[in-house]
């Protein structure tokens, strides 16, 4: 199976991988280039250019400038697709008040028309700035729904021989709401139709913290930073022999950890 993940990280931003088949005795890593390329991307905070201010300097531009240059083969050639793994917008939500729709939708679009510009696909996973106010049922989705589909929350997309499982983890505390237990069917249906299949999951919460835990919550204070829940981390134990990565963000910083053989992922992002 296909249990090497070759990464490289441009500092603070992004990261590129490139999957190679098994290694065999004679396997040397340059020996034979990789099946496929990819730019996992997160934390872009996009937001429209016409609510003000924006919530990080230069938010959009930086996104678009990493659209041309992924298209100019600037710094790598053009990857076979890029994985937005959550809080691509900012949203409308602060401390005072949740997000409203349209705050969100208009958000989204600005987000869809920045992608829109990729030679390459573009896949994306919700995160918490996607939501529409709380966090306890259905309607949490709406903007992110009318912009990318009902069909890209909980979903899957098969590419060259690897099963990519795109997923909400923004709930998954451990308090089994309806709608995390919804998706803990659908992952375990997932798993049981292709038990044999290499996987890469992404979530936008990480799954454990992949910073020096102690110093991570001197610094912020507060756990609100990976998964309190064991739903997903059951998941991926009982199904390690599968599963190559879990690609998150949400942290704002970038961290590799190994966790019984699965690398866990956790991209900067942009903003």
């Amino acid at each position: 199976m296909l249990k090497y993940v070759m990464l490289f990280l441009l500092p603070v931003l992004l990261s590129g991988c490139a999957l190679r088949p098994p290694r065999s005795p004679a396997w040397h890593r340059d020996s034979q280039p990789p099946l496929f390329t990819f730019v996992q991307l997160n934390d872009t905070h996009i937001q429209d250019p016409n609510r003000k201010p924006l919530p990080y300097e230069k938010c959009n531009e930086k996104v678009e400038y990493l659209v041309k240059s992924f298209n100019e083969g600037k710094h790598f050639k053009l990857p076979d697709f890029v994985l937005l793994v959550g809080d691509i917008i900012n949203g409308g939500a602060t401390f005072a008040r949740p997000a409203s729709i349209h705050e969100n939708v208009n958000d989204l679009q600005e987000a869809k028309r920045i992608l829109s510009g990729l030679k390459c696909p573009y896949y994306t996973v919700i995160g918490n700035h996607e939501y529409i106010g709380g966090s306890t049922n259905a309607a949490v989705y709406s903007a992110y729904e009318e912009v990318f589909g009902p069909d890209k929350i909980n979903y899957t997309f098969l590419h060259k021989g690897v099963l990519f499982v795109c997923m909400d983890n923004f709930r998954d505390w451990g308090k089994n709401d309806g709608m995390t237990a919804e998706r803990n069917v659908w992952l375990a249906d997932i798993f049981k139709k292709y038990p044999d299949t290499p996987k890469i999951l992404a979530g936008h919460f990480p799954v454990y913290c992949v910073r020096d835990e102690d110093v991570f919550l001197k610094s912020l204070g507060l756990n609100i930073n990976w998964m309190w829940g064991d739903s997903t981390r059951n998941f991926l134990k009982e199904n390690k022999e599968t599963v190559i990565a879990f690609l998150a963000g949400h942290n704002h910083l970038t961290g590799v950890i190994d966790v019984e053989g699965i690398k866990h992922i956790v991209v900067s992002g942009t903003a």
